[in-house]
């Protein structure tokens, strides 16, 4: 898993340096603390020198998690295996939890060979407020040929991990 790991944060990085119409969330912190990894319920938070904060988890079609940038920028991602888009494509969604529906948007930000493809969801602060209070989600994505593929991913642990990599983002600001 650390190289799909790794694959998603050089994505996320790419994403963040070219700011593809994606809100991101900002925070202000310094470098991320190296080599650390947490469990928290199905989520973990993994940590790697220079390239930022991964929480996330893994579902049945792929993974979903937020990254946070060296430059303190947040955003949701996920991953979907044996898929493929074209950078900067964007896809309408809808995101069922166990406490609402919702309509979202996914832009592509590149396909990883042999793995799949990497999207973030456009509107941060909307897509953060409905996973972090549920348990479940799945993700309603269109196909071709008229069909709908449902990416289903547990949020046990997820405000844990998530609360817990904003907190080191916040530590590191403050360390001299």
């Amino acid at each position: 898993m650390k190289t799909w790991l790794a694959a998603v944060i050089v994505f996320g990085i790419l994403m963040v340096a070219d700011a593809r119409a994606m809100a991101v969330h900002e925070h202000g912190w310094a470098r991320p603390m190296t080599g650390e990894s947490a469990q928290r319920g199905a989520w973990s938070v993994e940590t790697q020198d220079g390239h930022g904060l991964w929480a996330s988890t893994k579902g049945d079609q792929g993974l979903l998690g937020q990254f946070c940038s060296d430059d303190g920028a947040c955003a949701w991602l996920i991953v979907l295996w044996n898929a493929s888009c074209s950078d900067g494509e964007q896809h309408p969604v809808l995101v069922n939890t166990d406490r609402s529906a919702s309509h979202h948007v996914l832009q592509c930000i590149g396909t990883l060979p042999g793995v799949g493809s990497a999207l973030a969801f456009a509107d941060f602060d909307s897509v953060d407020s409905a996973l972090r209070g549920a348990s479940v989600v799945g993700v309603a994505i269109p196909e071709p040929m008229d069909a709908i593929g449902i990416a289903h991913f547990t949020l046990d642990g997820a405000a844990a991990a998530i609360d817990s990599m904003r907190a080191r983002i916040v530590a590191q600001a403050h360390e001299p």
